[in-house]
């Protein structure tokens, strides 16, 4: 299908759904999450700037937040090790290959970036996978803070010291599942 530029730039970015989005209140800081209808399609943390200027959701959209809030309390309390919430992301073919390998990492593992290079088949582009998981938009629901350099914990967008407690709760969740599990 051939479209005129401004009508390609439409169909790609036209949205369906409503539109709305809410905060998160965290202990590494306050996140936003944009969604369309019930599906969230965008997650970032707030700088403090940010975070006078954002928007509380409506009452139509109380009970997903409700849902999503209780979850991430869980998640940074070591009682949940996967955010389930509908998601929609969408980038480059690469970058969906690499946020899907991303998905398959272990709660309270880490695979380096190399590691994540082979699993989707191209050895050779470290540092394309390193892009790409700096252009998560989902960061936490998509695990991109498990992935680290060979030698360090590598990079993060939001700092190595967020980076470090997600891991670190992660890790703490992780021994005190295996418990549960092992004397259950």
């Amino acid at each position: 299908m051939e479209l005129p530029f401004d009508d390609l730039f439409e169909y790609i970015f036209r949205t369906t759904g409503k539109r709305w989005s809410s905060t998160h209140h965290t202990p590494v800081g306050t996140w936003l999450a944009e969604w369309q209808d019930d599906t969230i399609i965008a997650f970032r943390l707030l700088s403090k700037e940010d975070e006078a200027l954002s928007q509380e959701s409506v009452d139509s959209e109380k009970e997903v937040r409700a849902k999503f809030d209780t979850q991430l309390d869980e998640y940074f309390s070591g009682k949940r090790q996967r955010i389930e919430i509908a998601t929609k992301f969408s980038g480059t073919p690469f970058q969906e290959d690499v946020w899907i390998e991303l998905l398959r990492i272990p709660y309270g593992s880490t695979m380096t970036y190399s590691e994540i290079a082979a699993k989707i088949g191209n050895p050779k582009a470290v540092r394309a996978v390193g892009t790409a998981i700096g252009r998560n938009p989902l960061p936490i629901l998509i695990p991109c803070h498990r992935v680290v350099a060979r030698n360090s914990l590598g990079g993060f967008a939001y700092g190595l010291q967020v980076k470090q407690t997600l891991l670190t709760i992660e890790s703490k969740g992780a021994v005190e599942n295996e418990s549960i599990t092992e004397t259950s």
